[in-house]
């Protein structure tokens, strides 16, 4: 007779912690307890490393926190942050897709997207993905941020010839 057997209040509850795992409802960051607060200092610390030019540094901390929680959009788009500021757009471009694969009215990542799009001479797409943005955070001042580098990144590729 398995330990679980013997307990059937045990076997219920890990035949549903294995439902919600397949399903994406749990991830190792809840498993391991870790708090959101905990994570976002993480998110902090990748913050600084990109800052101070360290991005193999960042991107290792981005591991983690994505391996740790696979279905948070922030984490991508910090990888591709990262990447952005080391001039990787191609990396960039792909980490921003996950991004907004996972939250596709993600205004941030729209937005840099739209602009290592336009640093990869994809012209057409990065405007597109600027003015989709600019859409979305429309009447949302806490996003104005985001509108006003996107004004300024359209502006600036608007006025060089195609």
């Amino acid at each position: 007779m398995s330990e679980t057997a013997a307990a059937p209040e045990l076997e219920a509850a890990l035949a549903e912690v294995k439902k919600a795992w397949r399903r994406g409802e749990l991830c190792l960051a809840e498993i391991g307890g870790f708090t959101d607060k905990e994570l976002d200092a993480a998110v902090t610390a990748a913050s600084r490393l990109i800052i101070s030019r360290q991005t193999g540094e960042a991107l290792q901390v981005i591991g983690s926190l994505i391996f740790l929680k696979p279905r948070e959009p922030k984490y991508y788009h910090l990888a591709g942050l990262a990447l952005h500021a080391a001039e990787r757009f191609d990396l960039a471009d792909a980490y921003y897709r996950l991004a907004l694969a996972i939250n596709p009215e993600d205004v941030a990542s729209l937005v840099y997207r739209g602009e290592v799009n336009l640093y990869l001479g994809k012209r057409k797409q990065g405007l597109s993905m600027l003015r989709r943005a600019l859409e979305l955070a429309r009447g949302k001042p806490a996003l104005d941020t985001f509108v006003m580098r996107a004004r300024a990144v359209e502006r600036a590729f608007l006025e060089k010839p195609a």
